[in-house]
Formats: C-alpha cells, structure tokens, sequence
C-alpha cells in the first residue's frame, strides 16, 4: 500500500520521499549487516564445539542471521530500485547498490561456510571483494550511468535530466550527452 501511495504522491504517507526511504534503507543495511557480522564472528569464536548437536544449533542460527540479513538487502535493494527508477542514475546510487550486491554475496558465503567446511570463508570473501573492485573499476559505470538516464528521458520514463551532472560524469559520458 506505501509503494502504490508513493507512485501516485511522491512521498510516503510519513513525508519520506524516495531520496529519504532509499539512504535510510541503505544506511540500515549497513548497520544492520555490521552487527550481524560481528555477531557471527562472536558466535564462531566463542561457541565450544562439543558435539554434532551444539554444531547444528550454531550453524542453524548462523544460516538464520545470513538468510535475514538478505532479505534486509533484497529490501534495501528494492528501495534503491524505486529511487532509480524515479530520479534516474547516478554514481552514489551505483556505489550503493555494488556495495549492497558485495554484502549480499558475503552472506551467501557465510551460508555456504555452513555445509561446506572446507570453505576458508575469509580468503573466498577476499577473492569476492577483489572481483567486486575489478568489476566496478574496469566497467564504463559513467558511461553506463550517461547512457541509462539519457535512454528514461528520451523514452519519458523520467521528467527531466540533470545534464550538469552528465557532464560531472566526465568522457564517458559524452556519446550519451551529445544525444
């Protein structure tokens, strides 16, 4: 019901406005995923391992934090959505939502960690953040970004462009300026 109140005012039935609900999803997702960690990370270090019974209760509560931490960036995530999709790119909302997807693939390890025991969660979250910082910085994001807010504009699916931040964007944004 917010969602469709949103669609049709702009804001939420509060006064939040999509630039509102989207950062305080974000920012509770960060918080949120802080705690989790340092949670799971204090339940691994301090848990005896006695017998199979206390490790299946550890590892089902680990699964549990993992799989709500998700469904809290798959949240944050579709808030991210309606802001873009409302307002259009640009390389914060992009940095975001590349740092929600980082998260969200940390969480799936963890509940990979789970069954597989020979997963050495620390070196393969390494790896997933190296790929994460390769794939950000070897795209064309500013390009992508130009092209994505250019594209909803001359289809009318936003209002307007914000044609000094194009420019902000700098050369990669030039193909889809000049358009």
């Amino acid at each position: 019901m917010e969602l469709l109140y949103f669609r049709l005012f702009g804001r939420s039935s509060k006064g939040l406005t999509y630039a509102d609900y989207a950062r305080s999803g974000f920012f509770e997702l960060c918080s949120v995923s802080a705690i989790n960690i340092l949670i799971l990370a204090l339940a691994a270090f301090f848990t005896k391992r006695k017998g199979k019974g206390d490790t299946a209760l550890l590892k089902t509560a680990n699964i549990l934090i993992s799989v709500m931490t998700l469904v809290l960036i798959a949240t944050a995530f579709s808030k991210m959505a309606i802001y873009v999709q409302s307002y259009g790119l640009t390389a914060k909302r992009v940095i975001a939502s590349w740092f929600m997807v980082l998260l969200a693939l940390v969480f799936v390890l963890i509940i990979l960690k789970q069954f597989i025991n020979r997963l050495k969660l620390i070196p393969a979250s390494g790896i997933v953040v190296a790929a994460m910082v390769m794939l950000l910085t070897l795209s064309n994001y500013n390009g992508i970004i130009a092209d994505y807010n250019v594209d909803k504009y001359i289809s009318g699916d936003l209002d307007s462009v914000d044609v000094h931040a194009l420019y902000d964007l700098g050369t990669p944004a030039l193909p889809a300026i000049l358009r």
